[in-house]
């Protein structure tokens, strides 16, 4: 917090932190899971993907729905607990129907997706590579 404001230490924190399948950051699991702008979700989306890194794996709605539901319950009474939302929202949220963006599921098999995550991290965080840049296989 000495060269952080605690707004931009969660900024950073939720731009790199891991929600599974590949995806690192709130904008690229907002796109994975639903599809659209991390801007454009709604409580119910954005309180399952703040349950997913907890345990990217045991938390994805993907993998687990029902195990995904009880951890976004979770996330949405503890916002009602600290006063962000009222129980109703909070109800509300969790009886919504969450509309999956599974169009990326179709195309490829990843064989050692997390050796490959971490390659993919390395490249990005030490190299300085760009997302175009790996996805594309332009080194």
């Amino acid at each position: 917090e000495a060269n952080y404001s605690k707004k931009q230490i969660l900024e950073g924190y939720l731009n790199t932190i891991y929600y599974g399948h590949g995806a690192y950051g709130i904008e690229a699991a907002a796109h994975y899971y639903f599809g659209k702008p991390a801007k454009q979700l709604t409580l119910s989306e954005a309180a399952m993907l703040a349950g997913i890194p907890k345990g990217p794996y045991y938390y994805s709605p993907f993998i687990n729905e029902k195990r995904a539901k009880a951890r976004q319950k979770t996330v949405l009474s503890s916002m009602a607990e600290a006063g962000y939302i009222s129980e109703k929202e909070a109800e509300q949220a969790y009886q919504t129907p969450l509309v999956y963006s599974r169009h990326h599921e179709a195309g490829k098999k990843k064989i050692a997706p997390y050796f490959q995550d971490v390659v993919k991290y390395a490249l990005r965080n030490q190299l300085g590579l760009d997302e175009r840049v790996i996805e594309t296989g332009g080194l």
